[in-house]
């Protein structure tokens, strides 16, 4: 029961932990009075009952890619008990807080390397988060990262496998681990309190807080704040309360959310749900990336294509690939105007391409196809070699395709956005030369449009074969673009 004295004592704590900064202090000092008071106690909990509050990594939740590493980690170095330090908070007992815990926890179910939440779940984690996930992927056998690491089976992460790496490890995972559990009263008199305790466990077991998880704090704090006009300095007390690693970055993420986050965060926040899914969600991308992606414009900001450049720039895997400084610069200068406004015009497309469909995605799907066709789109408005706005809506309708099963027809403005690319690969093309040819070298955007007409022109005649690209290449050099050797290039 929280008596007045109590909660007379646990407000002041808290009132201390926001107001004078002695966060991890007075956050401790919390738990050693919930703990008398028979508010907190200490209990071993299957894996599959702990969810992840909604407060977690300042609403992030955990990230995917950090669950399948730890669990190399811990596969590597080997499972301790003691080394675990896992709180969490009942689950609610107000419906309109539980129906929070149970759509955020649904949300976490990005892909198939994460296991979707039973039924089942009565406590939410603001602590120990990341290993207890780990264990609910071996116990679902879900995928991982690496097909050739020693806990995977038939391309499936296996309890059995871990069990001869590591058998304390595997017995955890049917048993579960040791947790500090909180009473659900906690939260219903405290609200802040989890949010304040999980942001001095990111403090005491010293995680760096990510990039997205500082700008996700960053557009909470100024959403409830709710003022209009709003400045660093008025809140870096409250971000910097952590202590983050980037520390540095923050004013540069705070100008980004001021300037690119949308209304109360939006695209931000959908930005890093796609994040979440298919990129590494822990990259540090850098100070001078946002100062970058801030840049003010002459007339439109066009921000949807500072988002598609954000998401490229999070989910490229190959470091010859990375978003550069230059590059953003470049695409946000002015010549590049139009192109921008194409990118984003089409972008607008393909929203309504999958809101007028008669099959309606789910979330995961919805977020996984709309972000693809951004990372597509970021790579043409970069100028990318070889990729062409064309390229992204062609690639949207197959992952359309591919993901919901349904064929999707085209959008009436695309087709203009074809013949453009083939007029501007053709004139290319003549570049090259009769030289060119004898060699086998062509530009890798007239590569691709070879290899797209081949399903049209070889299979069925052709409406302007005087004008088509296909019909117009030397036949040595079509068989030579057919080579499946010559497409695994590409």
């Amino acid at each position: 029961m929280v008596t007045d004295e109590l909660k007379r004592k646990i407000e002041g704590l808290i009132a201390q932990a926001v107001d004078d900064g002695k966060l991890v202090s007075s956050v401790h000092n919390v738990l050693d009075l919930l703990k008398e008071n028979h508010l907190m106690w200490t209990q071993t909990l299957n894996p599959d009952r702990v969810g992840v509050h909604w407060e977690n990594r300042d609403g992030v939740g955990l990230s995917c890619q950090q669950v399948h590493l730890l669990l190399d980690d811990v596969a590597a170095v080997g499972f301790s008990h003691e080394a675990t330090s896992g709180i969490c908070f009942e689950i609610p007992v107000d419906e309109g807080l539980r129906q929070i815990a149970m759509k955020f926890n649904e949300t976490l179910h990005g892909s198939n390397m994460l296991p979707p939440m039973p039924e089942g779940m009565k406590y939410l984690s603001v602590a120990g988060s990341h290993l207890n996930m780990a264990m609910r992927c071996l116990i679902h056998n879900t995928s991982h990262h690496d097909p050739k690491s020693k806990l995977v089976s038939n391309g499936k992460l296996s309890l059995g496998q871990l069990e001869v790496v590591d058998s304390r490890f595997a017995e955890a995972c049917r048993t579960g681990i040791s947790w500090r559990v909180i009473d659900a009263r906690v939260q219903q008199e405290f609200p802040t309190f989890p949010k304040l305790l999980q942001s001095a466990m990111n403090t005491t077991i010293a995680k760096n807080e990510s990039e997205l998880q500082l700008l996700r704090k960053i557009t909470d704090v100024v959403d409830r704040r709710g003022q209009d006009q709003m400045t660093w300095a008025s809140i870096k007390d409250d971000i910097l309360r952590s202590k983050p690693i980037l520390a540095g970055t923050c004013p540069f993420l705070f100008t980004f959310a001021m300037r690119c986050g949308g209304k109360g965060g939006h695209l931000l926040k959908s930005s890093e749900a796609y994040i979440k899914i298919q990129g590494h969600s822990t990259r540090a991308l850098g100070h001078e990336i946002y100062d970058a992606l801030s840049t003010e414009t002459k007339g439109a900001q066009h921000i949807f294509f500072r988002h598609c450049m954000l998401k490229l720039a999070y989910c490229t895997r190959s470091p010859e690939k990375l978003v550069t400084v230059q590059e953003i610069k470049k695409a946000l200068a002015g010549p590049q105007a139009h192109l921008r406004a194409q990118v984003e015009k089409t972008l607008q497309q393909g929203k309504e391409i999958m809101k007028n469909m008669s099959v309606k995605a789910s979330n995961h799907v919805h977020t996984t196809v709309m972000g693809n066709f951004e990372v597509m789109l970021a790579r043409a408005g970069l100028q990318r070699k070889g990729v062409h706005v064309y390229h992204a809506c062609e690639a949207f309708l197959k992952d359309v395709g591919d993901l919901m099963g349904t064929h999707v027809d085209s959008h009436s403005d695309w087709e203009s956005l074809r013949l453009d690319m083939e007029s501007k690969i053709e004139n290319s093309s003549k570049k090259v030369g009769a030289e060119g040819f004898k060699k086998k070298v062509l530009p890798g955007t007239t590569l691709l449009v070879l290899r797209s007409r081949i399903n049209v022109c070889f299979h069925q005649p052709c409406s302007q074969p005087s004008k088509c690209l296909w019909c117009t290449t030397p036949f040595s050099m079509i068989n030579h673009v057919r080579s499946s050797l010559f497409f695994s290039t590409l």
